[in-house]
């Protein structure tokens, strides 16, 4: 009796799983899958929204506002006496960014999500290494824009220069060749 009962147990184990296609089989375990991923996700958000970060403080640091092309404004807060990290204050956060070393001797800051910022004597960008592209160019501070205006003032000096040199040299009498030539 039992070899009888162990042969239909082992029978019905073989034909059964072949009667049944997987491909029935996977759709229910996908919805599955993507109730309990949208459970996740709504928990998440949930708990995110209750728990924002508050904005990091910049009591004793020093105030540096950039204006960028297009209106886009930005402001770097730094300690007088420590250039080891600073807090950019952009797009309603604040992030706080670590010093990198350079070879070149710009500024770079970095923050831990891999926003970037690079500064060098007269100009200065924003830079997202996460989707490789900047985020805000041609920007500049006071001091900056003092150092470029008077870039531009010594190139307009030296163009007028060279202009007015070439104006004398062109009303100046031109003196005749004398020739060997006797007539």
């Amino acid at each position: 009796m039992f070899k009888k009962l162990a042969t239909i147990f082992i029978a019905a184990g073989i034909i059964l799983p072949l009667a049944y296609s997987p491909a029935e089989a996977a759709p229910a375990k996908a919805t599955a899958k993507k109730k309990a991923t949208k459970r996740i996700t709504t928990k998440s958000r949930v708990r995110n929204k209750s728990h924002a970060p508050a904005l990091l403080s910049v009591e004793g640091m020093t105030p540096d506002r950039y204006h960028c092309e297009m209106g886009k404004t930005f402001t770097l807060y730094r300690y007088p006496h420590d250039s080891s990290t600073v807090i950019l204050d952009w797009a309603g956060t604040r992030q706080q960014m670590h010093r990198v070393q350079t070879r070149t001797g710009a500024e770079r800051y970095e923050t831990n999500a891999k926003l970037t910022y690079i500064g060098v004597s007269n100009l200065t960008q924003l830079i997202d290494f996460k989707q490789s592209k900047p985020i805000l160019s041609e920007c500049r501070n006071e001091e900056q824009n003092r150092v470029q205006h008077e870039l531009d003032m010594k190139k307009a000096g030296e163009k007028y220069a060279k202009v007015q040199q070439q104006q004398e040299q062109a009303e100046a009498p031109k003196k005749k060749k004398k020739s060997w030539w006797p007539f």
